[in-house]
């Protein structure tokens, strides 16, 4: 099957094919099959960053999710834009709906999100969209793993206390 395929495939299995046009308009989901397991920021940071057009990650702010089985590997990417606090709100509670009732190896997720104002620590905005991801996960069993902002060279994980950011070189990003 190929990755155009993939969501119309999974809305069909699970008879929702109504909600299907809705939904693949602003939801990118691509199967992966080469997951290594993911344990550090560092990791998910590589892993989200795949495919990630450079150019365009530092003008257009999108959202990445890693759908996690429950050995950490990595099952499927689904991206999504930001369109503001409360379209985001809907569509991440969508987000976790789609991924309960279609992917049910899923386990976690790690949250990606990228930073075209080329700072990585979060604002007041970005806090609340992080706190959304992390009830919507934890209201249906699938708890957010990781958060991260991202930029090309830069990366928060939300984990870490707010003053701290790490610069991700690329020497770094190949001994992980």
């Amino acid at each position: 099957m190929s990755d155009k395929n993939i969501p119309e495939t999974l809305f069909r299995i699970a008879g929702m094919s109504d909600y299907l046009t809705s939904v693949t308009r602003l939801f990118k989901v691509r199967a992966i099959t080469d997951g290594h397991k993911i344990n550090t920021a560092s990791q998910a940071y590589t892993k989200l960053l795949q495919g990630w057009d450079k150019e365009v990650m530092s003008w257009v702010k999108e959202y990445r999710t890693l759908v996690l089985d429950s050995s950490d590997r990595p099952r499927y990417l689904i991206s999504f834009p930001v369109l503001g606090q409360e379209a985001d709100q809907s569509n991440i509670a969508q987000l976790f709906e789609m991924v309960k009732e279609l992917l049910p190896d899923a386990k976690k997720v790690i949250i990606g999100q990228n930073s075209p104002e080329k700072t990585v620590l979060p604002d007041l905005e970005e806090e609340a969209i992080a706190r959304t991801f992390k009830t919507n996960g934890e209201n249906l069993n699938i708890p957010v793993f990781r958060h991260l902002i991202m930029s090309p060279s830069a990366l928060y994980a939300f984990d870490q206390p707010r003053h701290k950011k790490r610069q991700l070189g690329p020497r770094q990003l190949v001994r992980q």
